[in-house]
């Protein structure tokens, strides 16, 4: 089952708990434990399909935390376009009660158009970031894995089937469950050694933060200065902020 994001409203997958084009957490559907119109050759095939595990690849973390900045700032986007579409109904309603001017109208419409292109041209530059991360889709493997092997298991109940056939199809399969879980337990382990290096990059740029303030208030940087290079930590900070939040979400998994 599939849906859309209610923030940025792009497609998700009904097993994500957020989502991986813009980061909001998902609410979770219950599931329905519907019985799928589904060959038992099928099944066992795919079983089996699952045994192919792909190999682990260097953990890159400057891919992760593009990633992860890019949530943040498609999400940030996503909301501001939203307030956008709702400024533009609510000039839309003053105007059918006449009460705004046609002037008024036209000079407010222009304006929120130039503020929709300036959104648009910043979402471009993620374009070439992939949407999902070796550990998402990892973890989609290791579902997918698992209600694999619980259809198979329902089939125990058939009795024109091999019960040893079955056996071993679903053993196979927890074998390729448990490769699979080696891998993000890998990444897991990767990521939580990144998130203490994060921390200590954020705990360095607050403080970097704070003696630039000093440093401006005793005058030795000037206000231009002092401006341009707080922006920069500002979103440093921010950006590094919002990293680490996000790791956790994906460790938690």
């Amino acid at each position: 089952m599939t849906g859309n994001c209610p923030t940025c409203e792009n497609p998700t997958q009904a097993n994500w708990k957020y989502c991986r084009f813009c980061g909001s957490l998902l609410e979770k559907e219950v599931e329905e434990d519907i019985e799928e119109e589904e060959s038992v050759d099928e099944s066992i095939e795919e079983l089996e399909a699952a045994e192919e595990v792909v190999p682990s690849s260097p953990f890159d973390q400057d891919l992760y935390f593009s990633v992860f900045v890019s949530r943040s700032e498609r999400n940030r986007i996503s909301r501001q376009k939203s307030a956008l579409k709702s400024e533009i109904g609510a000039l839309r309603q003053q105007w059918n009660s006449d009460l705004i001017s046609a002037d008024y109208m036209k000079e407010n419409m222009g304006r929120i158009k130039v503020e929709v292109s300036a959104l648009v041209e910043k979402e471009k530059k993620f374009g070439d970031l992939p949407e999902e991360l070796p550990i998402e889709i990892l973890v989609d493997e290791i579902n997918a894995v698992k209600r694999r092997i619980k259809k198979i298991e329902k089939l125990q109940k058939d009795e024109t089937l091999s019960k040893d056939g079955i056996r071993d199809a679903v053993q196979r399969a927890k074998s390729s469950m448990g490769l699979l879980r080696d891998e993000h337990s890998k990444l897991v382990g990767h990521i939580r050694i990144w998130q203490g290096g994060l921390k200590d990059d954020l705990r360095d740029a607050r403080g970097d933060l704070e003696q630039l303030n000093i440093r401006f208030r005793i005058e030795e940087i000037t206000e231009e200065s002092f401006k341009e290079r707080k922006e920069a930590l500002v979103k440093k900070i921010e950006d590094l902020d919002n990293v680490l939040t996000t790791t956790k979400k994906v460790v938690e998994i």
